[in-house]
């Protein structure tokens, strides 16, 4: 689970594989999506022309679809065995293996439209963007008249933009739900996943007026209520916030991230034990979500100042997942803190191994070096801190004292 911050976390993913498939549905897509928006925008002018264009786009997917060639039998898990276990596992809450499930019984269920709808979303909330844009492709490819693949393809770029900085693509996420409700104008997952998207545009009435869209087509979306929370809080409007969460919940229990976002507002409303109580819930429910580890650690430091049980949870969230920058970063501080500099500069190293971007993880990975007398690798490391873009002044001079009293000798 990946939430992102203030609204969801994510870690930077890999480079994403495209597909031939992939390639095609741009292709023959692309003008349709695009011109969606356009539609939007100047309704009377464009209608017909953009409606000429997605039918035809619809027919030629439809084509490639048909003719695609079935790929060779390999000997392998059941995939309907596969899609059982994953069912079991997302009644349960745990994602990771319902994700692990689903992904084996794709091959078996090509044209299954709600199985690649679902599997994308839970990759989108688990922080797996980039691999979620392509099953996404695939939703639209098992079937390119139902309105979920696109709706479900605006969500993953709109994640995947918040992830990588990269604002252009808002416009072609929105374009994906203004598609998505051209096939059905009630289709409430597209309101509700166009409510965050122009959440993170900075169009804030525009997000209110499509959460509350959502909700007017079905009351008892979770994505809405959810959403709706999200805005909220990029408000600081915290008990709000909360509300809608805890509404989100109790309508779909199944999804951590979201009690992972009750859980801060908790913290910040001052329910430090409720906010724990939810954490560790989290963690039982999914059978040890890192990110539910991470955040129940900074309960731990931050909030009930008990640095031992912090250590302890982030020590079993880089069990749990040695991937998890955030983990190891965070483990690194405790072992500075409590002196433990020879581990703590593992952990530190870990963190960067594993594209760890923050200043303070340079900082502290620098200077942990230093109290070790490892002037070389401190400085190497400030260095590279220096090259991070928008680094504050008070961020760059910290790295700068590093370098000079390392190379003047002049630490105690």
């Amino acid at each position: 689970m990946y939430l992102r911050t203030p609204k969801k976390y994510q870690p930077g993913g890999g480079r994403r594989h495209v597909s031939k498939w992939s390639i095609l549905l741009f292709i023959v897509t692309g003008l349709g999506v695009i011109l969606a928006y356009l539609t939007w925008e100047n309704r009377e002018t464009l209608h017909q022309i953009t409606m000429d264009l997605i039918a035809t786009a619809q027919s030629e997917v439809a084509v490639a679809q048909a003719t695609r060639a079935a790929p060779t039998p390999t000997p392998g898990p059941d995939p309907m065995i596969c899609y059982s276990q994953g069912n079991a596992a997302y009644e349960t809450g745990d994602l990771v293996k319902a994700i692990r499930n689903y992904k084996c019984a794709l091959d078996g269920r090509p044209n299954d439209l709600e199985l690649h709808t679902e599997l994308a979303f839970l990759m989108i909330v688990s922080g797996q963007q980039a691999e979620a844009l392509e099953v996404a492709d695939r939703a639209i490819l098992a079937d390119p008249t139902a309105p979920a693949g696109y709706a479900v393809k605006g969500m993953a770029l709109d994640w995947y933009a918040y992830a990588t900085g990269q604002e252009d693509l808002y416009g072609e996420a929105l374009a994906y739900e203004l598609k998505a409700l051209e096939i059905d104008p009630n289709y409430a997952d597209a309101y509700a996943y166009m409510a965050e998207i122009y959440n993170d545009m900075g169009r804030y009435q525009d997000a209110y007026e499509m959460a509350e869209k959502a909700l007017e087509i079905d009351p008892e979306n979770f994505k809405a209520h959810r959403n709706y929370g999200t805005i909220e809080e990029t408000f600081g409007e915290y008990e709000s916030a909360a509300s809608w969460y805890e509404k989100a919940i109790r309508l779909n229990p199944r999804m951590p991230y979201v009690r992972i976002q009750l859980a801060r507002m908790y913290l910040v409303m001052g329910r430090i034990d409720a906010a724990v109580d939810l954490l560790v819930q989290s963690v039982q429910i999914t059978s040890g979500d890192p990110e539910s580890y991470y955040w129940l650690g900074i309960a731990y430091s931050t909030y009930k100042g008990d640095r031992p049980a912090a250590r302890r949870t982030w020590e079993t969230c880089v069990q749990v997942d040695p991937a998890y920058t955030l983990c190891w970063q965070k483990l690194g501080d405790v072992l500075l803190f409590d002196q433990e500099y020879e581990q703590a500069v593992s952990a530190y190293e870990r963190a960067l191994q594993l594209g760890g971007d923050s200043p303070a993880l340079f900082y502290y990975a620098a200077l942990t070096n230093q109290l070790l007398n490892k002037c070389n690798e401190a400085i190497q490391i400030a260095q590279q801190g220096l090259e991070l873009e928008d680094l504050e002044i008070a961020e760059e001079e910290d790295l700068r004292t590093i370098i000079n009293e390392c190379q003047s000798g002049t630490f105690d």
